[in-house]
């Protein structure tokens, strides 16, 4: 699967890939595990700013070592998120920023994650 992310800050907009993505169409939020991602290589750097003592832009975010792209996180609730939409057909053919969010090869049953 493949979600949109426009950043704020710069205007530009970033493919971001899930493999092995669940589709719940009742559902408005694509939810990631930290865990997966931290798998995948990513930082995931999930608390909240009023948990920090001297809050930073690489706190509550999500950073790319190998580009050193980063996704600020907002909260809603006690839910760390950021917005996504739904990339067109059009966008993913052109886009040159593409982003995995989840590893290749990835198995949630596997013993070495016990």
């Amino acid at each position: 699967a493949a979600i949109q992310y426009n950043c704020r800050f710069t205007g530009r907009a970033y493919a971001l890939v899930l493999k092995n993505a669940l589709y719940v169409p009742s559902m408005e939020n694509n939810l990631v595990p930290p865990f997966v991602m931290r798998e995948a290589g990513i930082e995931v750097n999930d608390a909240p700013k009023i948990h920090t003592k001297d809050p930073n832009v690489e706190d509550h975010s999500i950073f790319f070592p190998e580009t050193s792209f980063r996704i600020p996180l907002s909260l809603w609730g006690i839910f760390s998120y950021f917005h996504t939409s739904k990339p067109s057909v059009d966008f993913l053919m052109g886009c040159n920023e593409i982003y995995l969010l989840t590893p290749t090869n990835f198995n949630p049953h596997c013993d070495v994650y016990a």
